[in-house]
């Protein structure tokens, strides 16, 4: 009888009717080759994964240099880096680092968005902007900014997940941030919005956490991107999914595509002041000169040509504007015989001198029609509070008014407390106010007039200061007919 190839020394030697033979034998051999076999073809099966994503990513960021010459040329600034630690997309500035599991669903127009989704997060600065704000949150308020730039273009592939509210188009970070989450530095308790893991750049659930009608809404059952939806591609649950495979998403489908990092120096530490300025700076100089490559390929999309001009002259803060147009009304010189020009006294002529007042008297005027957006006129009215004690205003009047002057106006004397509220809610005519000043016989140092200027109502210029505080950019009445117009906007 020849020898049974399975058989091992020590284990019997009746290979006929010993079952503990067979048994052992079975063991010895065909699980450990068959394990071996299995490790081998894993790791074969792992790279060649590695190796296509990698294919995939590069292949997508050169024809993001062919159809969007701006983002592809931010893109080739940064290194391709597969990161297996990451459930999608990230980067830091630097780097744009990918998970290979979730690259492998991806098409390649899909792969083109999300890297210029990336590169936007650059574009904007976002890795230099979180401060003290919570990660996942902060995050979620990048991707509503950044989505609407790529969906302006229209010419993106959207990939399943995402994150888009046309209403914050044009919104900053930081004030999407403040609108869904209350800007609190400290991370809310529970649950992150948008579930855990997913890229966390951006985006949230488009009307604020907990909006059960918001897309992507973890609540929802029938919502895109739901984390419970037994049927979403990829399901952790699903019994077929590769279990195995190191780049397995960590959850699917993603309700955001990537995350945007802090930057940090070459020994991964927090960038220092002088650091981060050197970083923000190169930073702009890499989005100016993408511009200018696409801008030479005759394909710059206006919404970024817009966003270059704000780099290269960027916008002030509305309370720097609004301080410098008080303090220059409350230096405006008036003429007075009771005090002559000295520089004439000595020639003979008795000229008028000139008289400069502090902010005597500063009229506030509140529009309080429907539209009123609550969170700016906080905003806002903290700001005249401060600026009213800094030039020590003697007299402060507030008047509300839709289409008419509602109720008494207010009237605050100096170290009162100050504060506006919104009363009114009907159309809007920005005739009332300065009719009840003139009516009053008031001689205001300047008036500041609250309003998203949504009215062609005016009246004749009234020979004072008036400054216009608006809420709304784009309201499309154009500019008032006289004064100057700061934006409320963080």
């Amino acid at each position: 009888m020849g020898t049974n190839p399975m058989h091992r020394s020590g284990w019997g030697d009746d290979p006929d009717g010993n079952e503990e033979y067979w048994a052992n034998s079975a063991r010895g051999v065909d699980v450990e080759e068959i394990e071996e076999v299995a490790e081998e073809t894993q790791k074969a099966v792992a790279s060649f994964a590695k190796n296509k994503a990698g294919e995939k990513v590069a292949l997508a960021r050169k024809r993001l240099i062919l159809d969007h010459p701006f983002f592809g040329s931010v893109a080739m600034s940064m290194e391709l880096v597969e990161d297996e630690a990451i459930p999608t997309f990230a980067t830091d500035g630097k780097t744009i680092r990918y998970n290979a599991g979730y690259l492998a669903d991806l098409t390649v127009g899909e792969t083109i968005t999300i890297l210029a989704h990336e590169c936007m997060h650059v574009v904007l600065g976002h890795q230099f902007r979180r401060g003290e704000r919570d990660h996942a949150e902060f995050n979620i308020a990048c991707d509503h900014a950044v989505n609407p730039h790529l969906k302006e273009s229209g010419r993106f592939d959207w990939p399943e997940g995402g994150l888009y509210d046309p209403r914050f188009t044009g919104w900053s970070a930081e004030a999407i941030h403040e609108d869904l989450f209350g800007g609190g530095p400290e991370p809310e308790t529970g649950p992150e919005p948008g579930g855990e893991g997913e890229g966390e750049g951006e985006g949230g659930d488009q009307d604020g956490p907990g909006d059960p009608d918001a897309p992507g809404d973890q609540d929802d059952p029938d919502a895109p991107g739901d984390q419970d939806d037994p049927d979403a591609p990829g399901d952790q649950d699903d019994p077929d999914a590769p279990a195995g495979d190191p780049g397995n998403r960590k959850a699917e489908p993603p309700a955001r595509w990537g995350d945007v990092e802090d930057a940090k120096d070459d020994d991964g530490k927090d960038l220092s002041p002088s650091d981060k300025a050197e970083a923000e700076a190169e930073n702009r100089i890499k989005v100016i000169q993408s511009a200018q490559v696409a801008r030479g390929m005759g394909d710059l999309p206006g919404c970024i040509e817009r966003l270059v001009g704000e780099i290269v002259e960027p916008k002030k803060d509305w309370r720097e504007v609004l301080r410098r147009l008080i303090d220059q009304a409350s230096a405006q010189a008036r003429s007075t015989w009771n005090r002559p020009n000295r520089r004439f006294v000595a020639s003979g002529p008795y000229l008028p001198g000139t008289l400069r007042e502090g902010v005597s008297h500063l009229v506030v005027a509140v529009d309080t029609s429907g539209s009123i957006d609550r969170r700016a006129l906080d905003a806002f009215s903290a700001e005249i509070g401060n600026i009213a004690g800094e030039v020590q205003a003697q007299r402060i009047t507030v008047i509300y008014c839709d289409d008419s002057v509602q109720g008494e106006p207010v009237e605050y004397g100096p170290g009162e407390d100050f504060q506006l509220k919104a009363t009114g809610g009907g159309g809007t005519d920005f005739r009332p106010p300065f009719e009840y000043i003139e009516g009053e016989g008031l001689q205001p140092t300047a008036l500041v007039y609250f309003t998203d200027l949504f009215c062609s109502r005016y009246p004749p210029d009234p020979g004072f200061p008036v400054i216009w505080a608006c809420w709304e950019p784009g309201h499309g009445y154009g500019d008032p007919p006289f004064g100057e117009v700061v934006y409320i906007q963080d």
